[in-house]
């Protein structure tokens, strides 16, 4: 029985498959991924691409064994699902291991850094945002030069090559160069997503990142927004038969369309041809490179080729898009929240808070059931997976930090519950990745990041914020087990860049952050004085509210900050300024 597996809608299948494939496949493994399997989905053979011709005499091979040595089949699938359960395993001694040093860590990632072109050291060059992410954040807090250099670097040639759509935003899924000036066209929520929250946070140095995330939220709300309220999870990259079809041009052509016009467009764009664009006789445009030092350049420049790229874009709408994939995934769909979520606290926007809500209220009231459980995408009878959980409960812990409405922490409690319940915790505490009762022939762990960070990374971040939100000590413990089981593999110097998510914990760990607590009838007219201060953990009411640390401070016509650290507050204050000088350590209050 033939039978297609759509891998953002089952990744558990999946990752099981991948691990086999890496295991048993010395070519290496990619997509399209072709699976022999038993009924009950034991992998026999696994393999990427193969000729028609091939793939039938694979094909008649293994339907000879099934039929004449079955038995043999049988024993082999099982010994396979024996190793791939082994590889998931860890068995850490936590006892005799020495103490991670963030310091090191980032050093160790540093070598992974492309400091010539930006990102890190591969081709083809994905963008891997919350990475960058978490190295803005250690840079504003450890200023290192060169490390601010690399992330710049990242930052400017993403926005200036090809991989970004300059005339209606948005980000190719990877450049097949390590320039970043041709892409593989295909444009993904997730991607895009984490990249908003990226430049927004950067959009603090510079309004050229400003102008790429606003246009970034805007590409996405004409072209993957559903009338649900969620949103669609990837366009795809070809259009009548050719990648790149829709986005790509020829000099002649834009030319011809601009006039008088194109003179003002060569002065900040260029055409780069690639592999894929030279089959199709086109290319694309990039922005002519700038350094860190001028960057803002491309702004003051803005109206004057602004014109020219509405009249590209104007012709290229008339060409045939490429489809869209209409599956809304809740995992994505919570990264977009937090999108919306930094782009309010970076560029001060309230729009964006309300975006990010109305997001939010999609997600609880259409992927959500009573009792904590969620779905994978919006069709019936389909279980969601840790990222699920943990993306969603990250982004209504923030949305709470950014608005004090009770519900949405209360929303993520109940998530979290679930989780405890539902997703069987391993012997050093890591959670595996499908729920109990969906197991796919072998549990997984997905530990490592990538272009998106791994779900036990997250819900580790995240639980520690819980932990101190609610009071409550299983979320820290569970949270400090979680780290406490990856010390090996953050003490590594090879592949640090692959563990870079549970660097925040980490950072959190070592240097406990302050407790920012805003109770009183302003309370959330103050709040919006500490947005983007978001090193600290923020909670409050104009109210009582059951939250623990909030109870009996309440004081009748009076709104107060209170600045605290590992449960000890210092003298409360009505100042805003006073708090700052609190958290800068340069008042102590105690």
């Amino acid at each position: 029985i033939n039978i297609k597996v759509d891998r953002e809608e089952r990744p558990d299948i999946d990752n099981i498959y991948m691990v086999a494939c890496q295991m048993t496949n010395e070519n290496g493994c990619g997509w399209p991924l072709n699976v022999i399997a038993l009924p009950d989905g034991k992998p026999v053979w696994i393999g990427s691409y193969l000729p028609k011709k091939e793939w039938t005499e694979k094909l008649n091979y293994f339907l000879n064994i099934q039929q004449n040595q079955g038995e043999k089949l049988k024993q082999y699938a099982n010994h396979l699902k024996e190793s791939i359960q082994e590889t998931q395993k860890t068995t850490e001694n936590k006892e005799n291991l020495p103490t991670t040093s963030l310091k090191k860590m980032v050093e160790n990632i540093k070598n992974d850094i492309d400091f010539e072109d930006g990102g890190l050291l591969e081709i083809p060059k994905f963008p891997t945002p919350s990475l960058f992410e978490f190295l803005l954040k250690y840079e504003q807090a450890n200023p290192d030069d060169s490390l601010k250099k690399g992330i710049n670097l990242t930052l400017n040639r993403m926005a200036q090559g090809g991989i970004y759509d300059h005339l209606a935003g948005g980000f190719s899924r990877y450049s097949t160069d390590e320039q970043w000036a041709v892409p593989h066209f295909e444009k993904m929520l997730y991607d895009n997503a984490q990249l908003i929250s990226l430049y927004a946070r950067a959009s603090l140095q510079s309004v050229y990142y400003e102008s790429v995330t606003r246009k970034t939220i805007a590409f996405l709300e004409e072209n993957l927004k559903a009338k649900s309220g969620g949103f669609y999870s990837s366009i795809d990259a070809d259009s009548e038969g050719k990648e790149g079809q829709y986005y790509t041009w020829t000099k002649a052509k834009i030319e011809q369309i601009l006039g008088n016009d194109a003179s003002v467009f060569w002065q900040e764009f260029e055409l780069k041809e690639g592999v894929i664009v030279r089959k199709w006789n086109a290319d694309v445009p990039t922005q002519i490179s700038v350094d860190n030092k001028s960057v803002n350049i491309s702004v003051a420049k803005h109206q004057r080729y602004q014109r020219a790229i509405e009249k590209l874009e104007q012709v290229r709408q008339k060409r045939t898009k490429p489809a869209t994939d209409t599956k809304i995934i809740t995992s994505w769909n919570a990264l977009m929240v937090k999108a919306y979520i930094d782009a309010y606290r970076f560029l001060g926007d309230e729009v964006f808070l309300e975006k990010a809500t109305k997001l939010a209220t999609y997600i609880t009231q259409k992927h959500l059931s009573s009792n904590g459980e969620l779905r994978r995408v919006n069709y019936q009878n389909s279980a969601g997976f840790l990222d699920d959980y943990a993306y969603s409960i990250d982004a209504l812990v923030a949305l709470y930090q950014v608005s004090f409405e009770q519900k949405w922490l209360n929303q993520a409690n109940l998530l979290t519950d679930y989780v405890f319940k539902h997703f069987k915790q391993n012997e050093a505490g890591l959670f595996e990745y499908s729920p109990k009762n969906e197991l796919f022939v072998a549990s997984t762990l997905e530990i490592s990041d990538g272009v998106l960070p791994s779900a036990n990374a997250v819900l580790a971040n995240v639980l520690h914020d819980l932990g101190i939100l609610f009071q409550n000590n299983n979320y820290t413990q569970a949270s400090n087990n979680m780290l406490l089981a990856m010390r090996e593999k953050l003490n590594a110097a090879e592949h640090a860049s692959n563990y870079y998510y549970w660097g925040n914990t980490l950072q959190k760990q070592q240097k406990s952050p302050f407790e920012v607590q805003i109770i009183g009838k302003d309370a959330q007219k103050l709040l919006k004085t500490f947005l983007k201060i978001d090193t600290i953990i923020l909670m409050g009411a104009t109210n009582n509210e059951p939250l623990p640390m909030l109870k009996n401070k309440l004081r009748k016509g009076k709104t107060i900050i209170y600045v605290c650290q590992n449960n000890v507050c210092k003298m409360p204050t009505e100042d805003f300024e006073e708090a700052k000088l609190m958290l800068n350590g340069r008042r102590s209050a105690d």
